[in-house]
């Protein structure tokens, strides 16, 4: 704070939300297009096919995603 003031705290948020749009919308429709492929009901879908799903396709977004975090680092 001393060094930086307020614009120090921010100074990565517009990467952040550059690097949190497209993981959103990859791992989102994924998502969705994994249920459908595997035949499951939004409203009678268990807990284990939602965490493997979930886990899947945050992989993937974060597979995909990953080189617009690194310039944050």
């Amino acid at each position: 704070m001393k060094n930086e003031s307020y614009f120090g705290l921010y100074r990565a948020y517009g990467a952040t939300i550059m690097a949190f749009g497209p993981f959103l919308g990859i791992n989102l429709s994924l998502y969705e297009k994994m249920k459908q492929l595997l035949n499951l009901d939004s409203q009678k879908i268990q807990l284990h096919h939602s965490f493997f799903i979930a886990l899947t396709t945050g992989l993937v977004a974060s597979l995909v995603t990953n080189p617009l975090e690194v310039p944050k680092i």
